[in-house]
């Protein structure tokens, strides 16, 4: 088992808690580590797909991450994308 804190320090490194939710089962969050700088590449998110994506956002996610959704600075989504173009983002 790894060690994870709120706070930065010496020996851990930044990153991202996922917090999935209830499920029956469930046993564990996961955290993501934070990109590294010089690996950022940006994927342009269309307005339309952003209109859509908010519209998915359930009452528990909006309560959870606020009405942005997981559309946050360094916060991970899930996306596919088709032939160089973002077609599909979903709640990270």
């Amino acid at each position: 088992m790894k060690q994870a804190s709120k706070e930065a320090n010496t020996t851990l490194q930044e990153g991202v808690l996922i917090k999935t939710g209830r499920a029956p089962r469930k046993h564990m969050e996961f955290v993501l580590n934070l990109p590294e700088n010089d690996l950022k590449t940006e994927i342009p998110i269309s307005d339309e797909l952003v209109q859509k994506y908010r519209e998915q956002i359930t009452q528990g996610q909006e309560k959870l991450l606020g009405k942005s959704g997981a559309l946050q600075h360094n916060h991970p989504v899930f996306y596919i994308l088709e032939e160089e173009k973002l077609a599909f983002l979903v709640m990270g």
